[in-house]
């Protein structure tokens, strides 16, 4: 096969182990679940529900969710112990990683099973924490709102890509974007607002108090879902194509993005960029290490390089926060957090902040 991990023959022998079925019922002696349905919270509760009725006891239910609370969708069953979040990575065929999510109510027996599940399937499994997009993704998140920002105030998105892609990474953020899908994006955000109460404005650059780009809302809202339509932050071909083109609609959306809020375009200087990208990430890393979400910055790191494709010459993200300086990465932090007070994730870690002063190692 292309990809050179089996042959021709032995991928169609594969193939004949599967089948598809629209019978839950059909699932009532299984082992392992894995619920992979869109990213909507009373859709997945629906479907827990149901398999909980049709499986037995003691099968265990893995969400594939890159975000919502593990919990809350435990509360959909009767087996909250048996229910574990089990998030892949795209390409998942490709990509490594499989973030191992405990519930407040997990069973160690679940998530030992989901572990070595993993492993046998040829994944590198690391157990996390739950909370709102577990630790990558809800480290990345602060990356992709800083490419963002950066668009408005003047980079184009080539330039915030290149920058990305000169550090070691093989796509930039809104190439990564027009891989998964802007609507993913989108339906994210949206279902965060609805649980806050809150409405989105497509005219404000705030939400909930916090600074906000509606930019990617605004682009699908025109019918550019990524790839998958031809048409994202770049052009494509046609729909599916891998190969990206500058896109003068984008362009052109920018423009006026800018003049209806009166900003002035100035020129950010490559360090700028990479650190504002970076050092978002990396102080979220630091918080997330707080609250325990992750045990070690070594998991995070391992979490980066197999799931992110982080650059690996540099370690992951908390090693390469070492090698730069963890005083010089707080001090950034705090300068770009004077220059936007209304973003929330420039309010330095306190570990970072005392790591930082003490000059110690990263560990907690």
């Amino acid at each position: 096969m292309k990809v050179g991990r089996m042959t021709r023959e032995q991928a169609g022998q594969q193939l004949q182990r599967a089948r598809g079925t629209l019978d839950y019922a059909e699932l009532k002696d299984v082992d392992l679940v894995i619920e992979a349905v869109f990213e909507k919270l009373s859709l997945k509760q629906e479907v827990f529900a149901k398999l909980d009725k049709v499986c037995k006891p003691n099968a265990v239910l893995c969400t594939n969710t890159s975000g919502l609370s593990v919990d809350r969708i435990a509360e959909a069953t009767s087996r909250k112990g048996r229910v574990v979040g089990a998030h892949f990575f795209a390409p998942a065929y490709y990509m490594k990683l499989l973030e191992v999510i405990r519930g407040q109510s997990t069973a160690a027996e679940t998530i030992a099973t989901v572990s070595a599940y993993g492993q046998r399937i040829g994944k590198i499994p690391v157990v996390i924490g739950n909370c709102d997009g577990f630790v990558g993704n809800r480290m990345m998140k602060y990356l992709h709102t800083e490419a963002l920002f950066l668009v408005e105030e003047g980079c184009s998105t080539e330039e915030v890509d290149q920058i990305m892609e000169d550090f070691g990474f093989a796509m930039g953020a809104f190439k990564v974007r027009d891989l998964s899908g802007l609507d993913i994006s989108k339906y994210s955000i949206e279902e965060q607002a609805r649980d806050l109460g809150i409405k989105i404005d497509l005219g404000s650059r705030e939400l909930n108090g916090s600074r906000f780009s509606p930019l990617g809302i605004i682009l699908v809202n025109h019918g550019r879902l990524g790839r998958k339509s031809g048409c994202g932050w770049y052009d494509y071909e046609r729909p599916g194509a891998k190969v990206p083109y500058k896109s003068d609609f984008v362009e052109n959306a920018i423009s006026a993005f800018r003049k209806q809020h009166g900003i002035v375009p100035r020129k950010i200087s490559s360090q700028e960029i990479l650190e504002r990208l970076l050092y978002s990430l990396v102080n979220e890393g630091f918080k997330v290490l707080e609250e325990r979400v992750a045990n070690a910055p070594e998991e995070i790191d391992t979490i980066f390089l197999n799931g992110f494709g982080w650059p690996r010459q540099t370690g992951g993200p908390m090693f390469y926060a070492r090698t730069v300086g963890l005083n010089k990465v707080h001090q950034k932090i705090c300068h770009y957090g004077r220059q936007n007070p209304n973003s929330p994730h420039w309010k330095p870690s306190k570990l970072l902040e005392k790591m930082a002063l003490n000059d110690i190692p990263s560990r907690i």
